[in-house]
């Protein structure tokens, strides 16, 4: 399958997002579900999993930019603007069914960790699906 510059940049993304913030979530919920739990217990969890998660995006990108300059320094045309926007507005249709995930918590009594968690896992979910329907849309044509 040959795949431009920013279609292995987006599923690079995406796997990383899903690999990082996966384990994020599974940490997480150990710390959440036990009724004590405080911010100072899951700020180390969250500081790590950002950092890593910075550093692994810049590291691929880097690596997608030496690998494949020539295809990097392309100019981005109204297809791919295009292909963008519908990316985005699919992304912020999934962020918004997470806020309603968010007033399902409020009404179901969940703690503000609980309901930060919930925001962060819409806004991954989101992003993931941005990214995937950019290479969807650059494979089916827009």
């Amino acid at each position: 399958m040959n795949m431009t510059f920013k279609d292995r940049l987006h599923l690079a993304a995406v796997i990383i997002t899903l690999l990082v913030f996966g384990h994020y979530f599974y940490k997480a919920y150990a710390i959440l579900a036990q009724p004590e739990a405080t911010l100072t217990a899951i700020t180390g969890l969250m500081i790590g999993t950002v950092v890593i998660f910075i550093v692994l995006i810049v590291a691929v990108a880097i690596v997608q930019g030496v690998v494949g300059y020539k295809d990097a320094a392309q100019p981005e045309d109204e297809r791919d603007r295009l292909m963008g926007l519908l990316a985005t507005r699919n992304g912020h249709y999934v962020l918004l069914l997470g806020l309603v995930g968010v007033f399902v918590g409020l009404y179901l009594g969940a703690t503000a960790l609980q309901l930060a968690n919930i925001v962060l896992l819409a806004w991954v979910v989101a992003e993931c699906v941005k990214s995937l329907s950019v290479i969807i849309y650059a494979r089916v044509g827009v």
